[in-house]
């Protein structure tokens, strides 16, 4: 069936007319009973007659464990306002309200309309497709970009090129995340610092040192970083990559991590 209004509750255009399935409206009304118990109490209780108040469906459906039988009900509108209002509650109030006003809606929309209200009709559903395409297209980009991240935090580092693919997994996520790079790279190191128990900073200055004595240049000992430090420590490179991987798994679903 075509799906008519998808608000509160689905309605749909049925053979005869509109029509509601009598499941979404069971759940929209959050009723306790389970649903072919309510269903048919609702069809006993109030006289509704198969075929002209509802339809009754039976569907075979596959599943896991193998085949079921699941029991449907297509309601005409009218039968859901009544079964609505005599819900008793806030929601069936809601639903029916909801059901007038889209009966109401298509009441309205047989009348002819003139040449300029077709034409701005045809234009704001031309401007809701383009919408709904657009808003698609983005939930499809962030689904495959968090999935690429996701499979990423598995990925080992190539030993051959470890400092490269490192920075490269860093500033992938300074500028999905719109990240400070200086400020986050920095609290890394201080993460690596408190728990491998390391002065990064000592050890840097050492490390230049070393270098001098064995005569490289100053712009070569200029350009030794914390990331050098760690990448020359076979003790420091693991817990450093496990460091990163976590703030990848963190940004991939979206949520903190402690």
């Amino acid at each position: 069936m075509k799906i008519l209004e998808n608000g509160l509750i689905p309605v749909y255009e049925g053979k005869n007319g509109k029509a509601v399935n009598a499941r979404e409206l069971h759940q929209f009304l959050e009723v306790g009973t389970k649903f072919t118990d309510w269903i048919k109490d609702r069809i006993k209780k109030y006289g509704f007659i198969e075929n002209e108040d509802f339809i009754h469906v039976s569907e075979k459906r596959e599943t896991s464990t193998g085949g079921t039988i699941a029991e449907e009900y297509i309601l005409t509108l009218d039968t859901a306002k009544e079964i609505s209002m005599v819900q008793n509650n806030e929601k069936g109030s809601q639903a029916r309200k909801y059901f007038i006003a889209v009966e109401k809606k298509y009441k309205q929309a047989l009348k002819p309309m003139s040449q300029a209200e077709l034409t701005a009709a045809i234009a704001q559903n031309q401007v809701e497709i383009e919408r709904k395409a657009n808003e698609a297209l983005e939930v499809a980009n962030k689904t495959s970009r968090q999935i690429t991240n996701a499979l990423d935090v598995f990925t080992t580092t190539a030993t051959d090129d470890w400092r490269h693919e490192i920075n490269d997994k860093i500033n992938k996520m300074c500028i999905e995340q719109g990240l400070n790079y200086q400020t986050f790279r920095h609290g890394i190191y201080a993460e690596l610092e408190s728990t491998a128990r390391v002065d990064l900073s000592s050890r840097q200055s050492r490390l230049k040192e070393r270098l001098k004595k064995a005569g490289s240049t100053y712009r070569e000992r200029e350009a030794i970083t914390k990331l050098d430090v760690v990448e020359r420590d076979p003790k420091l490179k693991p817990i450093f990559e496990g460091i990163v991987r976590k703030y990848q798994a963190k940004y991939a679903v979206g949520k903190e991590v402690s």
